[in-house]
């Protein structure tokens, strides 16, 4: 059993060195996000991209770097050629479209969250951005319909949590009955 374990060691470590180089910049940036070095991560995004400029999911990574550190318009760009090279990417429509709505485009931020739902109906958390975007348009029912959605499909995560979906439908149930 030992032998096998060792076997199938040495050849994950031969794949992973063989790998192409974007590959291994993408994947060092990714472990730089997760250790919330963004700086460093956008280095080695932007390395993954000069080796490869086709690889949209350097860009859409990178673009999510320029969100945690305030860069909107570039994060934004990032989004853009993410879905150039890619345009059923719903991750890149549902981030382009929270950095629209930090800029204050509702209409496009809602535009980009249905894009991300046509793409791929199962990428839940669009649901939760739609719903809480509506609730800060005072648009009760609309936000109640996407709460209901993001509820059932379990649509949370560690920036909106179920107990922060259920407190706004109970919140805008109330609103709407005034």
């Amino acid at each position: 059993m030992k032998s096998k374990y060792n076997s199938l060691l040495f050849i994950t470590i031969i794949l992973i060195s063989c790998s192409p180089s974007y590959i291994q910049y993408h994947n060092s940036g990714y472990r730089k996000v997760q250790e919330k070095d963004y700086k460093g991560a956008i280095v080695d995004f932007n390395l993954s991209i000069e080796k490869n400029s086709k690889y949209w999911s350097s860009y859409n990574n990178r673009g999510a770097c320029y969100i945690m550190l305030d860069s909107v318009k570039k994060a934004i760009e990032d989004f853009d050629k993410a879905i150039i090279l890619n345009s059923d990417n719903s991750m890149a429509y549902d981030n382009r479209g929270m950095c629209k709505e930090a800029l204050g485009d509702n209409i496009g931020a809602i535009e980009d969250y249905y894009l991300a739902l046509e793409n791929n109906g199962r990428f839940n958390i669009s649901y939760t951005h739609l719903a809480l975007l509506f609730a800060n348009m005072d648009s009760c029912k609309k936000s109640l319909y996407y709460l209901d959605i993001a509820i059932k499909r379990k649509a949370y995560d560690h920036c909106n949590t179920l107990e922060e979906l259920i407190l706004l439908k109970e919140k805008l149930e109330k609103q709407c009955k005034e």
